[in-house]
């Protein structure tokens, strides 16, 4: 079982991830109603740039919010492919679709 602790250590090499590689994160935590969002852009995030992809995922900060937080971005940490050849497979239709 993942802690709260365990979830902010991981969100710490998400953030030191952005500007060395495409991914770009985004954390949104509401300590008033105890919820975090968290915006991931594999092939990073450009302001009035589309298309965009985007993967997010927003839970409250109890034991299975943690816990589904934690994997969501210890999952795209671990992705092999890079930014730049995930946009070029989702380019040619063949993974994700842009944001609407």
């Amino acid at each position: 079982m993942k802690t709260i602790k365990d979830l902010f250590e991981l969100v710490a090499k998400a953030t030191e991830e952005n500007g060395k590689t495409y991914n770009q994160w985004f954390f949104d935590f509401s300590g008033h109603v105890n919820k975090m969002k968290i915006d991931y852009y594999p092939t990073g995030w450009k302001e009035n740039f589309a298309p965009t992809m985007c993967e997010s995922i927003s839970q409250e900060l109890n034991e299975d919010g943690i816990q589904a937080l934690y994997w969501f971005v210890k999952t795209r940490l671990k992705k092999e492919r890079s930014g730049k050849e995930l946009f070029e497979a989702w380019a040619d239709g063949t993974t994700y679709a842009p944001l609407k």
